[in-house]
């Protein structure tokens, strides 16, 4: 930011934004100086509408003197005075306020009204005690309080506003009640997480008709009331996990007729349903979370399998050792999710529909059998931090069987231990490799199989491939293949150093997945360097397979008329206040992609031209 003279009053400036850390030179003086000037200046703009602004250590900055009351957003992370708002302050056409960061003990002295205040976010707010009265906000629709170790109360007026639409409380420590809910007709989403002192569910007194998804995590709370299912029947999503205290759950299932996410960690030896846990009034049910911790052994309930529309079932670290029922009869189950099951010993039957399989961390799994036979769709499997799974190589083979035989299908594959990559022609040491392009490699192979090996854990990060074209002329090109050492499946020296500890990757890209998204496709190129951001102990890369149009197996086409495309990219964004509604014509920039919802478990940069390529979907 360029400082201007600080005793001059702009009265055209009508936007501020300012981050201490912008230009990646921090220190606390020159924070602390540019801070204070920042603050002076700001004191002199009569007209400024937008004001955000990120100061990391706030110790020795004086406030601004004096706020525009012009101001429609205002986001402030690091607030220096121990009082936010300077006397005289009426910020009436306010619509956004979110503080980060600041030691207020409140938010501002007294009642205040806020006729057109939308947004209020206050998140690490060290000394705050106390909310506001929500009396003066009229329009509130969004509420976030997180991350407020001292705030011991809510304003009781809270539960009669009318307008609100998300209230998220979390990792509050002290906070012991949460106020009666009398009239929140337009609440759509609660969510309580990480407030232990709270012992007591809030009490509903009206129908909760448009709340549709309800978050209760990390609390106190003894007993789940009854009311839930008398006036929450709208729900959508539910999720109760880590109730420290909990007793019972009175909660009627049977109610909840439009649930399609059930979560219950740590909880399914409370529930006591009155017709087993699972049955057709559920039948909507699409999520399906269940784990009641390593040391409350809980049988699998068998009723799992009349969730005819579930697509996603989660049971990892049970203490179970086997099913015991097949899934083949889940047709429409995607993601199923076993890790960190010490104990199982072996997978049921999956369904043909199965697109992605997570077992990491599962101990005592050594063999998978068949149970994959007749998964057409199966595109990533985790198995690393667990034990050598026997057929490792039959199992890739499948997966490869059936990528190359759909149109647009690509594969991941985890493994722990090294014997597929032993067998992987040309893995050279290092991240890197150069792949010297056959004649004709676009109409003779299907598509590019890569190899990688280490001992990190390759599920719980991203793994970006760099894929840049080599110059045609190949004759004065040097190489990697020369300069990096290759790693000889029969040389047992060239391996010494890899034991079981280490994990293999393995992820098949489909040409079809590359032919529409990369500028060179059609060119002439007869090399292609891969490089892999993570630091890997070994690498490579290889065209495989026969392109779709010589597969003249019909059996394929009938699985893609049934299914259709079963992996797309997740994007979930969580909804944002339109801020062009609150500040006019200036429009706020989009800054960040934080609120974006996905893992990928490979992403493909096609040189730095061209933007990342999704190709597995979502992996959780």
């Amino acid at each position: 930011m360029r400082f201007v003279d600080a005793t001059m009053e702009n009265n055209k400036i009508e936007a501020v934004k300012y981050d201490d850390h912008e230009d990646g030179i921090y220190t606390k003086s020159k924070s602390n100086n540019d801070a204070s000037q920042l603050c002076k200046i700001v004191s002199n703009m009569k007209k400024l509408r937008y004001l955000e602004v990120r100061i990391r250590d706030p110790t020795n900055v004086e406030g601004p003197a004096f706020l525009s009351n012009e101001l429609r957003y205002f986001s402030w992370h690091g607030y220096p005075a121990k009082s936010p708002f300077p006397d005289g302050f009426q910020p009436v056409k306010l619509v956004v306020l979110k503080l980060e960061q600041s030691f207020q003990k409140e938010v501002w002295k007294g009642w205040k009204h806020l006729p057109h205040l939308k947004v209020l976010q206050l998140c690490s707010m060290w000394k705050l005690l106390r909310t506001p009265n929500f009396n003066g906000l009229p329009r509130l629709q969004k509420l976030t309080l997180s991350y407020c170790p001292e705030l011991k109360e809510i304003h009781q007026s809270f539960g009669n506003h009318t307008s609100l639409q998300y209230i998220s409380v979390s990792y509050c420590k002290k906070l012991r009640m949460f106020p009666t809910i009398i009239h929140m007709k337009n609440l759509k989403n609660l969510e309580i997480v990480e407030c232990p002192k709270i012992l007591e569910f809030p009490k509903i007194h009206a129908n909760m008709e448009s709340l549709v998804e309800l978050a209760i995590e990390g609390t106190g709370i003894e007993v789940l009331p009854s009311s839930i299912g008398e006036h929450c029947t709208n729900l959508i999503s539910l999720k109760l996990q880590r109730l420290y205290n909990l007793k019972s759950i009175n909660v009627n299932f049977d109610a909840l007729k439009h649930l399609k996410e059930l979560q219950l960690k740590e909880l399914i030896q409370y529930v006591k349903p009155r017709r087993g846990l699972f049955h057709q009034s559920l039948r909507n049910l699409q999520k399906l979370g269940l784990y009641a911790s390593l040391s409350n052994k809980v049988e699998i309930p068998s009723s799992i399998i009349e969730l005819s529309n579930l697509q996603e079932l989660d049971l990892g670290s049970n203490d179970f050792s086997r099913f015991g029922f097949s899934l083949s009869q889940l047709t429409q189950l995607k993601r199923l999710n076993v890790s960190h099951c010490k104990e199982l010993l072996e997978l049921p039957e999956l369904p043909s529909s199965l697109t992605t399989l997570l077992a990491v961390g599962c101990k005592s799994l050594t063999s998978f059998g068949d149970c994959y036979k007749n998964c057409r769709w199966l595109g990533h499997v985790s198995l690393e931090e667990g034990n050598i799974i026997n057929e490792g190589d039959r199992l890739l083979q499948s997966m490869l069987e059936a990528c190359m035989s759909i149109e647009n299908h690509d594969m991941v594959l985890y493994l722990r231990g090294i014997q597929i990559a032993k067998g992987f022609t040309h893995l050279l040491r290092g991240k890197r490799h150069t792949l010297q392009l056959p004649e004709n490699w676009r109409d003779e192979f299907s598509g590019f199989l890569m190899c990688a090996v280490d001992s990190f854990n390759f599920g719980s990060r991203f793994f970006i491939i760099h894929v840049t074209k080599e110059g045609t002329d190949t004759d004065n090109e040097e190489t990697h293949t020369d300069n990096q050492e290759m790693m000889d499946s029969e040389d047992v020296a060239s391996w010494k150093h890899y034991d079981i500890a280490n994990n293999s990757w393995m992820a098949y890209v489909s040409f079809d997945s590359l032919r529409q998204s990369t500028a060179w496709w059609h060119q002439t190129c007869k090399a292609l360097t891969f490089e892999s951001i993570l630091a890997c102990r070994g690498f490579g890369v290889r065209v495989t397979g026969v392109p779709m149009h010589l597969w003249v197996l019909e059996v394929f086409d009938s699985i893609a008329t049934e299914y259709g495309s079963t992996i797309a990219p997740a994007k979930n964004f969580d909804e944002e206040t339109d801020i062009s509604e609150a500040i006019g014509p200036l429009s706020k920039p989009q800054l960040t992609m934080d609120s974006m919802s996905f893992n990928p478990t490979i992403l493909l940069m096609l040189s730095t031209q061209h933007p990342i390529k999704n190709l597995f979907g979502t992996i959780v």
